[in-house]
């Protein structure tokens, strides 16, 4: 019935107009059936972080790992378990709200060194997670970084990071098998948005010569928000 009533309605139609419903219909037909297609939604995932710096394997100041809630840290403490052992860099820092002491935590359980493992708990945004790196790692000299989040969130969070001075190489931590189509569709929305909204508010943009924000001292200096090697620093 559908397909009959959009035949229909394409004849009616002035021949302009039935070339852009037809490319419309087209592009939605397409669409639908990438989205319904756990390889559609994957490609999708991937495509997301196309214009992310990739990994060029090369030794970096320390792993960043971003949280982003406890479903998604056991795909995290692999990947970074496995850059670690690779010998990709000296040190890890874990940022991330609520995550950043689990995440420290499994690594230390996966045989990773406590005196290599930091990180704080402080950040509940990419833009927090990003001012609170800068403080706990600028005065050790933490320039270039291999920072490590999910496809969907990867360029948005390098951008963020090399807005305020970081050196950024990304790597992808997969999302999870039994993450849900909806899920993971919904977070490449959330992510989609909020890199507009970034763009739209200078979050994306030359801060190197900025002062750290108040609210981050604030947080370091009353919330005790340093956690592991960062913590045994403060």
């Amino acid at each position: 019935m559908l397909a009959a009533t959009l035949a229909i309605g394409l004849r009616l139609m002035p021949p302009s107009a039935r070339r852009v419903a037809r490319n419309v219909i087209l592009f939605l037909v397409c669409f639908g059936l990438v989205v319904v297609s756990p390889t559609g939604v994957a490609a999708l995932e991937r495509g997301m972080a196309v214009f992310a710096a990739p990994d060029t394997g090369e030794s970096v100041d320390a792993i960043v790992v971003l949280g982003r809630g406890r479903r998604l840290n056991p795909s995290r403490v692999a990947t970074v378990a496995e850059l670690w052992n690779a010998g990709r860099s000296p040190q890890i820092f874990a940022s991330g709200a609520s995550d950043a002491p689990l995440i420290v935590e499994s690594l230390r359980a996966a045989g990773i060194p406590a005196e290599a493992l930091g990180g704080e708990e402080c950040s509940r945004t990419t833009e927090e997670n990003a001012w609170f790196s800068r403080a706990n790692l600028f005065p050790q000299g933490v320039r270039r970084i291999l920072l490590v989040t999910d496809y969907p969130h990867l360029w948005r969070s390098q951008m963020t990071y090399e807005s305020v001075g970081f050196s950024v190489i990304t790597h992808p931590s997969p999302l999870r098998d039994t993450l849900s189509r909806k899920r993971r569709l919904s977070l490449m929305t959330r992510e989609s948005l909020a890199l507009i909204a970034y763009r739209l508010k200078g979050r994306l943009g030359d801060r190197t010569t900025f002062d750290t924000p108040a609210y981050v001292e604030k947080r370091l200096s009353k919330q005790q928000c340093l956690v592991g090697r960062a913590a045994g620093q403060a």
